[in-house]
């Protein structure tokens, strides 16, 4: 069953446990505690720093290059059941089965977020506009709050795409109390 999600080099993918994730052409890893799997995306709780927690995180599973578990993140994931046992049966609200679908509901459900592709340095943070077969348009806010040109991003290079970060909703909030946008 992993083979046809596009996940190679691991055991089964376990709901509530924290897994470790390293992306075609990228040179670093991040974990997180998983929500849910699909054939195309894969949720988690995104931990950026120990035992942070920092939003929820998809995965594009054509473009893991390997998972894995190790002491490490099962300490985590034990550590996290005690600190956050809130977080122990939160059901994703989007189904991970389609690659458009899930981009259509994102468009609908966060009015923002933060799209990693290919090049793990940059990142783009906005709202998607619309989505096609092989593409989706994104307006992207600037690192000043404000908004700014919209980019088209092609489906195939993203890596990930996370919501509800401190970060992106840090920017939101400045964008429309100082800027007065909504």
């Amino acid at each position: 069953m992993q083979e046809e999600q596009g996940i190679s080099n691991m055991r089964k993918i376990n709901k509530g446990e924290i897994y470790s994730f390293e992306m075609k052409n990228w040179n670093d890893f991040f974990s997180g505690k998983v929500i849910s799997v699909g054939k195309y995306w894969l949720s988690i709780y995104d931990i950026n720093n120990d035992f942070i927690i920092d939003g929820v995180k998809l995965i594009f599973i054509p473009n893991i290059k390997f998972v894995f578990q190790g002491k490490e993140e099962i300490f985590l994931t034990k550590m996290l059941e005690i600190k956050a046992p809130f977080y122990k049966d939160y059901d994703f609200p989007i189904i991970l089965n389609s690659k458009i679908d899930v981009l259509n509901m994102l468009s609908k459900k966060c009015r923002v977020l933060f799209v990693e592709c290919e090049n793990e340095e940059i990142g783009y943070l906005g709202t998607i506009l619309d989505v096609s077969n092989s593409d989706f348009k994104l307006r992207q806010l600037g690192r000043r709050g404000k908004w700014v040109e919209n980019k088209t991003i092609q489906i195939s290079d993203v890596r990930c795409i996370s919501s509800d970060s401190e970060y992106s909703k840090s920017l939101l909030l400045f964008n429309q109390i100082v800027w007065g946008e909504k």
